[in-house]
């Protein structure tokens, strides 16, 4: 399998973050990754590409999304002038909001929630990636927009093509990902500071303040 399909749950680092702990209200976005891991054939060369968010596999409240989400292409498509969106077939660039296809009827097994489903595609000038290139930024999430923790609970968030489809193509055949979900476990907000009395702090602390010390005069 030379095609990964990841998602990255911390933005601000490089690389694929893929276990996040989160508090109840809080907001935050994801990255969608693909890279070609080199266990197969190399490079990874497709015209089309089109996947789905799918999330809470144990609760259906655990994660929620806003209702104005709309994924935004990434800094993958630097690379490939020429680029459509899948859907609406207008051409598009990194940073521009892709289209979201209408709600599915069936899900991945196990997921009860879904964000929807993007792509673009460039049939003149094919996507390539190589290995050791690392993961490349296919979409993301954007700024105050996004998941949001609704309740304490775990669930997991994957990116991948819809029910018994590929999630790229090249010149209409099929490639698929090995799809690889990330853990996001909310937990509930803190609404008290930890309290400790006065007096426990003299007698806990390991350099207590000095009394009755006297000191002598500088020479």
């Amino acid at each position: 399998m030379a095609a990964v399909m990841s998602i990255n749950l911390d933005t601000s680092t490089p690389g694929v973050t893929t276990r996040r702990t989160a508090v109840v209200g809080e907001s935050f976005v994801i990255q969608v990754m693909i890279e070609d891991d080199g266990t197969g054939v190399s490079p990874l060369v497709f015209d089309t590409i089109v996947f789905g968010v799918y999330f809470n596999d144990r609760s259906p409240d655990v994660l929620g999304v806003t209702k104005t989400h709309f994924p935004h292409a990434g800094e993958f498509l630097e690379r490939f002038p020429g680029t459509v969106d899948a859907f609406s077939q207008r051409g598009i660039v990194p940073h521009m909001e892709l289209s979201l296809w209408p709600v599915e009827d069936e899900l991945p097994e196990g997921y009860l929630s879904q964000a929807g489903r993007a792509g673009f595609s460039n049939p003149k000038n094919p996507f390539t990636l190589y290995p050791g290139q690392g993961p490349q930024v296919v979409a993301a999430g954007k700024l105050n927009a996004g998941f949001r923790a609704q309740n304490v609970g775990v669930s997991q968030i994957l990116a991948s093509a819809s029910v018994n489809s590929a999630e790229m193509l090249f010149r209409r055949r099929p490639i698929f990902a090995k799809t690889i979900p990330s853990t996001v476990t909310v937990i509930p907000e803190r609404e008290d500071g930890p309290v400790q009395d006065f007096a426990s702090y003299y007698r806990d602390d390991p350099m207590p303040p000095t009394k009755n010390i006297k000191r002598k005069k500088a020479i």
